[in-house]
């Protein structure tokens, strides 16, 4: 039976897509080799409230009779002179995502790329940002080049993850012991201002309570003054607004604060999804930076997720030293930002003009080094 493709639109059948995309998406719990939570289609159902772009995103869908073979969720991020340029829809906020195909078939992938064409026909590029090694991504990058689509990459991530271990006694065994003795001290020193208090919010009557005292710990932290707090980024206050009501909803989400003396210090939340927690945020007041409470907050929850069936604890994000002190098995997964130019001569143009760019920066900075070192 032939593969059959179709671009859908309708909110109603995108919803009837629930099942069959979660199958897709996929988690692999012990090497994070797999989807995560922010390819699934609550994520997706998420984006799709909070962004106005993604409003109008088109999703390829690649079938063989009623068996859903590939998803290809699709949202046009600029319009250039040349024409269409695409994103996938979850590059608005990502983690380790990857094509949604049930196998690496190059007919399943073939089928996809032929649906863009008929979702934003003329389409100049398509943007991603993919987990690195997964099966589903080494397959569309080999089939795009034989293909003739041109294929540039882009700025890659790496991040750290690791185990929650069998037990906690087992966990504590693992972490640093300058972590171990900044707990003992911050616990000593609260211990002298005044009881602390754990708080977790995991239901959806939760979410507005949530929301509000996540953003008053922004407020207060380094990252306001740096610019990246949520408070100094309206699209992710417009996201977490939107998440934290229908990711309670489903059990998405877990969330949990410290507070002392009727006010939260730190917050930390993120998404459960097959055994496997993502930390979308984590911070604290930034007047209590000697007291460690970010330290205590992690402490805990990493014990509550572990009651909870989580196995793995994903940090996302860059591979700080503070994300790699609490565990001697740490690990971590490279996330690849990819272009894939169409195969019309306007497109191969587009590819063309990019790779000159790419080339004058690099002669750039490459001259830049050699001055400096010759000044040295």
């Amino acid at each position: 039976m032939n593969i059959v493709v179709e671009v859908l639109t309708e909110h109603t059948d995108l919803l009837a897509l629930k099942g069959a995309w979660d199958c897709l998406a996929q988690e692999e719990p012990q090497a994070l080799e797999g989807i995560d939570a922010t390819g699934a289609f609550d994520w997706f159902e998420t984006l799709r409230r909070a962004f106005p772009e993604a409003g109008d995103c088109r999703v390829v869908v690649a079938r063989r009779g009623d068996e859903v073979l590939g998803l290809l969720p699709l949202v046009k991020t600029a319009q250039s002179r040349l024409g269409p340029v695409l994103g996938l829809i979850t590059d608005q906020y990502c983690g380790r995502i990857a094509p949604l195909m049930k196998s690496a078939d190059p007919q399943v992938w073939t089928a996809l790329l032929r649906g863009a064409d008929r979702a934003f026909p003329g389409w100049i590029s398509l943007h991603m940002n993919l987990k690195a090694g997964h099966p589903s991504v080494r397959l569309a990058l080999d089939e795009a080049r034989q293909r003739g689509y041109d294929v540039q990459p882009g700025e890659s991530l790496e991040s750290p993850y690791f185990p929650l271990r069998a037990s906690a006694d087992e966990f504590k065994a693992g972490i640093s012991k300058s972590v171990l003795q900044m707990l003992r001290t911050a616990r000593n020193k609260f211990a002298k201002l005044g009881p602390i208090e754990f708080r977790e919010y995991t239901r959806p009557e939760q979410a507005q309570e949530l929301i509000e005292l996540v953003l008053a710990v922004e407020r207060q932290s380094w990252k306001h003054e740096a610019g990246t707090a949520i408070t100094r980024q309206p699209r992710q206050e417009a996201f977490y607004r939107a998440l934290f009501p229908h990711a309670l909803e489903t059990g998405l989400l877990y969330a949990a604060a410290l507070w002392h003396e009727g006010r939260p210090i730190a917050h930390i939340f993120g998404t459960m999804r097959q055994q496997v927690f993502c930390c979308l945020k984590h911070s604290h007041c930034a007047e209590f930076d000697k007291l460690s409470p970010s330290y205590l907050l992690n402490d805990y929850a990493f014990g509550r997720l572990r009651d909870l069936g989580m196995i793995s604890f994903d940090f996302m994000g860059r591979s700080e030293p503070h994300k790699l002190r609490w565990s001697d098995r740490n690990g971590s997964y490279v996330c690849q930002g990819l272009r894939l130019f169409n195969r019309t001569p306007k497109a191969r143009l587009a590819g063309y003009i990019r790779r000159w760019h790419a080339r004058l920066r690099s002669t750039d900075q490459k001259t830049k080094e050699e001055a400096a070192h010759h000044d040295e």
